[in-house]
Formats: C-alpha cells, structure tokens, sequence
C-alpha cells in the first residue's frame, strides 16, 4: 500500500518536496508493522487499534494534497490534527496522539487554541504565512480529519 501511495506523491511532486515525505511515510509503515505484529501475538484487534492504523490513510492524503499545492506554488502546509486538537473522553481521559476513539469527547477549545496558535506562530511564520498580502492571496493548511 505505501508503495502505491509513494508511486503516486512522485508523479504529483519533484524529490525536494517529496523525499522528507517519503522518508515519513515509510516510517509510518514501521510503525503499522510493529503493530501489525504485535497484534498477531494476541491473535485480537481493539477497535481503537484499527482506528489508528485507518487514519494513517487521512494522514498520507493530507501530506499528499500538500506536496500537489506546493509545486503549483501555493503557500501551504499540512497539520496532523492530532497534533492540535486535544479532546477529554467520557472514560478514558485525554485525548493523545494515536488516540482515534470519537465517540463521547469533547473538544477542550482552550489548549487546542493554544497548540493552533503556537503553530501559526512558529510554521505558520515560517512559512511566511504571517507576511502575506491577504487581500491577494491567502495560505492553505491542509489538516487531517480523521482524529
């Protein structure tokens, strides 16, 4: 599957946007064999397991989408939602990284402001996004959806 995906983001973007991509996304494939593996030995799947494995697709189509903007020169970057968006479960606490499950959360509006800012701040300026004429052009952040 990676493969395809990688075969794809090269037809889509020269090397220099894409080798840092690339170099990611076969590291998420690590990443789901470890799991993979480790699954094998409990011979189950949790259902937040295969929610995490799943949203690595959203992750790689974001990243994906990114690399096309870039090379039509776009200002544009791309956020891993999980990385922002922190949320509390009915049951089991804080929402962290890898932690799919949406059922009975709750945003918690004011760190999730507070990581969206640092961001814009930091890559956001980075980026040049905070030196943009508005009234011409504006930047576009590609965020993942699946959380």
């Amino acid at each position: 599957a990676v493969g395809g995906v990688i075969e794809l983001l090269k037809e889509l973007a020269p090397p220099e946007i894409t080798d840092p991509i690339e170099e990611r996304f076969r590291q998420d494939e690590k990443d789901i064999l470890s799991v993979v593996q480790s699954l094998r030995m409990i011979n189950t799947v949790p259902a937040v397991t295969m929610e995490v494995v799943s949203g690595y697709g959203e992750i790689w189509s974001a990243q994906t989408l990114y690399a096309y903007l870039k090379t039509k020169g776009v200002p544009c970057d791309w956020i891993d939602a999980r990385e922002i968006l922190v949320v509390k479960g009915d049951s089991s606490g804080l929402g962290e990284k890898g932690a799919a499950s949406t059922g009975g959360v709750v945003p918690l509006w004011a760190e999730t402001a507070s990581r969206m800012a640092n961001w814009w701040n930091t890559v956001g300026k980075e980026n040049g996004f905070l030196d943009l004429d508005y009234t011409t052009t504006s930047p576009i952040v590609v965020i993942t959806g699946f959380v």
